[in-house]
């Protein structure tokens, strides 16, 4: 009997270790710290920092611009080529600038040679476009006024519708190109003097007193191409003479 309540209460004592046992591994679990599962072996107790490649570009609003008013650059002389040829020393093209006047260009070109007909070019025929001059000898003048064909009539011709021909001088100011009647006074052939018949280009003493006799035996001129019929003068010399007379 007494054996057996010897067992009974070492089972108890047993039972109670258990127990007591238990309940310290439960209470140890309840406010321990929670285990780690994964940890960063250069973990650091400071907020973590984040690196980024991503710039960051400010937007600015653009606002136009309006530019400043510049004003228009002053634009020069038209440059214009002008071939020059005939009796001059250096024939060829020469770029010049609008407006400028023959004797210029002349100059330019070395001069007129000796035999050149200096005496029929209106030296202050200015140029405003593109054209070729040819300066005639006095051989090839004289040839044209007197109606002969040659080489240099075409170009003579076409320099009477120019202007380039004329008694131009240096003194008068140019309008067209060609001589003013309105600076130059016509000759009236009907009523002229030799001395006044004279001051006509291409015509000398002998070609007056022929235009005078003529009109005092014909009973004067009629138009100015009547002139035509004196010896002496034909298309080419009347060509010349046209700008300059009247009847």
């Amino acid at each position: 009997m007494m054996t057996s309540k010897s067992q009974l209460l070492r089972i108890l004592a047993v039972v109670s270790i258990g127990l007591a046992a238990c309940g310290v591994k439960l209470w140890a679990d309840y406010y321990a710290k929670p285990s780690v599962v994964y940890s960063n072996e250069s973990y650091s107790s400071e907020a973590p920092t984040f690196q980024t490649d991503i710039t960051v570009t400010p937007v600015t609003t653009a606002v136009p611009v309006s530019p400043s008013p510049t004003l228009p650059e002053s634009a020069g002389p038209q440059q214009i080529p002008v071939y020059l040829c005939g009796a001059v020393l250096h024939p060829g093209i020469y770029q010049i600038d609008s407006g400028t006047y023959l004797y210029e260009v002349i100059d330019t070109a070395g001069g007129l040679l000796p035999e050149a007909a200096s005496q029929y070019i209106n030296l202050v025929f200015h140029f405003t476009e593109a054209v070729s001059v040819y300066i005639p000898t006095e051989e090839e003048m004289q040839a044209f006024l007197d109606g002969e064909n040659s080489a240099a009539s075409e170009f003579l011709r076409n320099g009477l519708i120019q202007g380039i021909w004329g008694k131009g001088s240096g003194s008068e100011q140019p309008g067209d190109g060609s001589v003013s009647t309105q600076t130059a006074a016509l000759i009236n052939i009907n009523s002229a003097d030799q001395t006044q018949l004279e001051t006509l280009p291409g015509i000398g003493e002998a070609t007056a007193k022929a235009i005078i006799a003529y009109r005092e035996k014909s009973g004067g001129f009629v138009k100015i191409e009547d002139i035509m019929n004196v010896a002496g003068i034909k298309e080419g010399r009347f060509e010349v003479l046209r700008e300059f007379i009247t009847v």
